[in-house]
């Protein structure tokens, strides 16, 4: 999940969605994600995919495609998943 190689876009698949999982923004128009596999944790942010949460089974797997991107926040910098799409998929 969080070992991309090359820049660009990586997918990955078989992704839970934490509790922490919400809308945010104005309108609710994205998507602040926990996102989980195998054991390793990683934030997110899927711009413009806010009214998709209401469409997926968040207790089911994820498949995802994303950029590794900076999240900075009062003052504090970490590592985020730039999620371009999400849908539902099928545990690995």
């Amino acid at each position: 999940l969080f070992h991309a190689q090359a820049p660009g876009p990586a997918d990955a698949r078989g992704l839970k969605l934490g509790p922490g999982s919400r809308r945010v923004g104005a309108d609710g128009a994205h998507l602040k994600l926990d996102l989980s596999q195998h054991g390793s944790a990683r934030g997110g942010i899927a711009f413009r995919l806010g009214p998709r949460l209401e469409t997926l089974d968040v207790t089911a797997p994820m498949d995802a495609l994303f950029n590794l991107g900076w999240n900075e926040w009062h003052g504090t910098r970490s590592i985020q998943l730039e999620v371009k799409d999400l849908r539902q998929g099928f545990e690995d």
